[in-house]
């Protein structure tokens, strides 16, 4: 038996409890804290314990318990150490599985980000030197996710040329905090800036060879890629960039397909003039022919036509012939594609869960739907639709993609310089929402039967101002000048003349609108619109229907003119009406300036030999301005805006109206393009060196729609 008496720990006072609600003060428990630490400093800090690392997703036990959880799967170490059931909720486990998804996409954006920076050129890997030194906390984001910076724009070194780059990779900063960003089904879209860094990657290189077997040259179809996407996109497409760059790259047939692979390069050489993309090297009006067919080759192989692809393919095809020319092929691709997505049942939404899905649909039916309609406008004839036709939802604007950087492309590389944000969703609505104005004025003029007021006509003249007031501040000319953005406004003039070109000898009762001032000045604003693309970036790149706007401007006075003088047969010649009314010699000598720089267009040729003859018939002298060098690409904020702003147009006056529909009588505007052009010789065709094939044998009758 041991004898010592047993050794207890001495008693303390009891540590008074602290009420919030000041039964006892702060003091007198700051001062018994005190004391207790005093009298035994272990005592008051406890037991000294290692703290075992503690985890955000807790498991439902500690929870309740308020414990610290380490997080241990199937079972927390505090779960086995109390011998109790551990177990985690739903909800924890998909926090914990997006965290580590976030934290993969993280390092894998950082390899690529690592792997860019070591194979870019000098010029571009300092140019990503700079924007992260300049945001360091902003973080980087690989080209095909979406952003909103502009590391284009930032300085390099003074020894290095930004224009002579051939390979500079577009990395995007991440948006800032607060910034809107894009839907969860477009995070991970391939919103790509095509380069020709993006061309060295061998994931897009073996893409080439999946979609075409025309070439085997992989960057010359990223490079034709690149230049549609650059001059002409989003301009009626037919498809949306960013989920057709996803399947190219991945092979997937699902928004891609070789019918439409080959239309786009089809449409990209238009753009270049490489010999590579010519059938015959030393014909340019052969550029694209091969590919052309190709998609023509697979288009006749398909038994089903009722396919997105097949007709995306058809509105590229169209676009094509376009540009080349040929009106009544095509008119006749748009027509198909249209009338394909109406059978397709694309004009009524589909409900589909898939997101993707509902924006292509909605893509197609709205690119196809706007092709049609500004056929309608250049052939005088009414849409490949029904006046009701119901209409899906217009796709979306999405910041994050709005702010992707356009940079104009061409056969000699980048220029980065001059990138800005592209916009490309904003100007694709635009052009729908005024193809639905066009749906509503070519029913008003063209439907037979059906008498022209002049409340209707002046209601739809009233909407197509208010619309473009309306238009939002992305799209105003000085804060925006991508090709896409001036077409959008070139497009607007253009329906403009259209409404008001049949009516030019009709004075519409009780209002002082007249329709050959407001025909004139919107051919005024098309011209300087067009010297403003000019000095930017050329007339050498251009839309495939920019050249019909150029013709249409260009007679737009001479028509107005001509028409006030006495009928007869020979009411246009020159030995009867010897002088021109003011500014005509002058819109058509600009005219034909425009046109010899569209080179790229076999149509600008042809409206070019016309209006050569025409002035050789009024003895006016076309002798080619003094035009400087040109240069590609100015800032936007150096672009001034057109001569006759869109609130310059007249507006109409419904004073003395008296809400009564006057009809206007139908041999008011007896005066129509077609009359004119009728009575052009049958020399014109045979006249000039030089002059195609195509053209030859096609006077004494109108060979444009429009006219």
């Amino acid at each position: 038996m041991n004898d010592n008496p047993p050794s207890f720990r001495r008693l303390l006072p009891a540590m008074m409890e602290v009420d919030n609600t000041g039964s006892e003060s702060d003091s007198q428990a700051k001062a018994q804290y005190q004391y207790q630490s005093q009298v035994d400093p272990e005592s008051a800090s406890g037991p000294s314990r290692k703290r075992g690392a503690v985890t955000r997703v807790a498991c439902t036990p500690c929870r309740v318990r308020k414990s610290g959880c380490d997080g241990q799967r199937p079972a927390c170490s505090l779960c086995l150490k109390r011998n109790v059931e551990c177990a985690y909720s739903a909800a924890d486990s998909a926090t914990l599985r997006e965290e580590n998804e976030a934290l993969s996409k993280v390092a894998s954006d950082n390899m690529e980000l690592v792997w860019l920076m070591s194979t870019a050129p000098e010029p571009v890997a300092w140019e990503m030197l700079l924007a992260l030194r300049a945001r360091p906390n902003a973080g980087f984001v690989p080209r095909n996710s979406v952003g909103g910076g502009e590391i284009s724009k930032l300085p390099v070194p003074n020894d290095v040329s930004s224009e002579s780059w051939h390979a500079p990779s577009l990395i995007e900063m991440q948006p800032p905090e607060g910034s809107h960003s894009a839907s969860p089904n477009t995070s991970n879209m391939a919103a790509l800036n095509l380069s020709d860094a993006i061309m060295d990657r061998e994931d897009s290189r073996a893409a080439g060879h999946v979609w075409t077997g025309v070439t085997s040259d992989s960057g010359l179809v990223l490079h034709l890629l690149g230049l549609y996407f650059c001059w002409e996109y989003p301009i009626f497409a037919t498809l949306s960039k960013e989920h057709f760059m996803k399947d190219f790259e991945a092979g997937l047939p699902r928004y891609c397909s070789p019918i439409l692979v080959n239309a786009l390069l089809a449409l990209g050489c238009c753009f270049s003039t490489r010999p590579s993309t010519r059938t015959d090297p030393n014909d340019g009006f052969t550029s694209g022919n091969h590919f052309f067919s190709e998609s023509l080759r697979l288009f006749d192989l398909q038994t089903d036509h009722t396919c997105l692809t097949t007709i995306q393919a058809l509105g590229i095809m169209a676009i094509r012939e376009a540009n080349c020319g040929r009106r009544s092929e095509s008119s006749y691709y748009a027509s198909q594609s249209m009338r394909l997505a109406v059978e397709m049942g694309l004009h009524r939404p589909s409900g589909a869960l898939d997101q993707d899905r509902m924006d292509v649909e909605a893509t197609t039916f709205w690119g196809a739907y706007s092709l049609d309609h500004a056929w309608t406008l250049v052939s005088v004839s009414l849409p490949q639709t029904s006046f009701r036709i119901p209409r899906p939802p217009k796709p979306p604007i999405i910041d994050a993609l709005e702010s992707l950087l356009w940079i104009p492309i061409t056969d000699d590389g980048l220029y980065t310089k001059y990138s800005q944000p592209s916009n490309t969703r904003t100007v694709f609505r635009c052009l729908c929402e005024i193809s639905d104005l066009v749906h509503q004025s070519v029913f008003m003029l063209r439907t037979p039967g059906r008498p022209l007021t002049r409340d209707a006509l002046l209601e739809i003249y009233t909407n197509y101002l208010d619309w473009y007031d309306g238009i939002p501040n992305s799209m105003r000319l000085g804060l925006s000048s991508t090709p896409a953005v001036l077409f959008v406004h070139l497009y607007y003039h253009f329906t403009i003349i259209t409404l008001f070109r049949p009516l030019i000898k009709t004075r519409i009762p009780n209002s002082t609108l007249s329709p050959q001032d407001v025909s004139c000045q919107a051919a005024d604003a098309i011209r300087a619109l067009l010297r403003s693309y000019s000095q930017l970036y050329t007339l050498k790149r251009v839309s495939s229907f920019m050249p019909y706007f150029v013709l249409a401007a260009s007679i737009m006075r001479f028509t107005v003119w001509i028409g006030g003088q006495s009928d007869g047969d020979n009411a246009d010649h020159a030995a009867t009406v010897p002088h021109l009314g003011p500014g005509v010699a002058d819109d058509i000598i600009q005219g034909i300036a425009d046109l010899e720089e569209m080179e790229s267009s076999r149509f600008a040729l042809h409206g070019l030999h016309l209006l050569r003859d025409l002035a050789k018939r009024w003895n006016i002298d076309v002798s080619p301005p003094n035009i400087g060098p040109p240069n590609i690409g100015t800032p936007a904020s150096a672009l001034s805006p057109p001569l006759l702003p869109h609130n310059a147009y007249q507006q109409p006056s419904r004073a003395s109206t008296n809400n009564s529909d006057v009809p206007v009588q139908p041999n008011d505007f007896q005066l129509e393009f077609m009359r004119m052009w009728d009575q052009i010789p049958s020399g014109l065709a045979a006249e000039g060196p030089g002059v195609p094939a195509w053209i030859k044998g096609r006077a004494g009758r109108s060979v444009f729609g429009f006219m």
